[in-house]
């Protein structure tokens, strides 16, 4: 499962008088160890790093002197750590971007989670950058791709009784479930699943196109808290239908009981074609649809007026 950086901190034993230890256990770090490597004799003036992995994962220490570390995920956020204690270690994960620079005689310690493998290594910027989570911007949320990253917030809305009670399957989910379903879909070319954030970059809720084929697409696992935001975020997704991936139609499947959203729907242009008894979940689905013709003859400046003064 892809994670953030991180620090960690190992237990140290000793005293100031005799020295101290410090003992990394593999039971205790987040992957199995199975190559281990250090530098030094790095001029100050030079920046290491310079480069992602696919796959593998490590655990960087500065066993001497200062090291200063710039990491930048996929979905762009850019966080700068400084390694000043030989018991502190950053965790680096795969499809993260690092720089780093080193005091004079410093010494860097990694554990790492792969064998070596120049296959493993994305070495150019603009290759990292190809990889990057696609954004679309709005007046107050932006949609961004979802990445394993987002799993322990989409589990954890998805659990709760308010938004759970409208879903197509109301099985519980754990976050390590969630991150495994998210890797898989982001291999499939007929999606693009986005969580929706305020313009802070708060999780606000998901919105998805799926089954794009011959011109036509699926709106859904649309879920959201906030009702504000959750109507802009339809009109963004609409819009990147529409406008970008020129689709001649979008259809959704709401849940009966789910009459905010279906009324919602309705309001961007949304028609309903029928309601359809699914004996896969037990459940009455709203069938609505929304041709080209229909979204882009639509007037949304009242709505986008709303969405502006709020």
């Amino acid at each position: 499962m892809m994670k953030k950086p991180f620090l960690i901190e190992l237990n140290k034993i000793g005293s100031s008088s005799l020295g101290f230890i410090s003992v990394a256990e593999e039971s205790k770090l987040p992957f199995q160890i199975k190559r281990v490597y250090w530098t030094y004799f790095t001029p100050q003036d030079v920046i290491r790093g310079r480069h992602a992995h696919r796959k593998l994962k490590q655990i960087i220490f500065a066993t001497s002197g200062i090291i200063r570390i710039v990491t930048e995920t996929i979905d762009e956020e850019v966080k700068e750590f400084t390694l000043d204690k030989p018991n502190l270690g950053l965790f680096i994960g795969e499809m993260t971007w690092r720089e780093i620079q080193f005091s004079h005689n410093a010494v860097l310690l990694s554990l790492a989670s792969e064998e070596y493998t120049e296959e493993d290594y994305i070495r150019s910027y603009d290759d990292f950058k190809s990889h990057r989570l696609k954004k679309i911007e709005g007046l107050k949320v932006n949609l961004i791709e979802v990445s394993e990253y987002d799993a322990a917030d989409i589990a954890s809305l998805r659990s709760k009784p308010e938004i759970n009670r409208f879903l197509s399957s109301q099985n519980p989910i754990s976050e390590e479930e969630q991150a495994e379903w998210i890797r898989k879909n982001r291999q499939k070319n007929d999606n693009f699943y986005f969580k929706i954030t305020n313009k802070s970059g708060d999780f606000k809720g998901t919105a998805s196109l799926y089954n794009i084929k011959d011109g036509t697409a699926d709106f859904g696992r649309f879920i959201s808290e906030n009702p504000i935001l959750a109507v802009e975020a339809e009109y963004l997704i609409l819009k990147f239908a529409f406008e970008n991936l020129h689709l001649k139609k979008v259809y959704c499947r709401t849940v009966e009981e789910n009459v905010k959203v279906i009324q919602l729907h309705s309001r961007f242009g949304f028609k309903t074609t029928m309601i359809e008894d699914n004996q896969d979940i037990m459940r009455r689905l709203v069938v609505q649809e929304i041709t080209e013709h229909d979204f882009l003859a639509c007037n949304f400046k009242p709505i986008l007026s709303l969405i502006e003064k709020i």
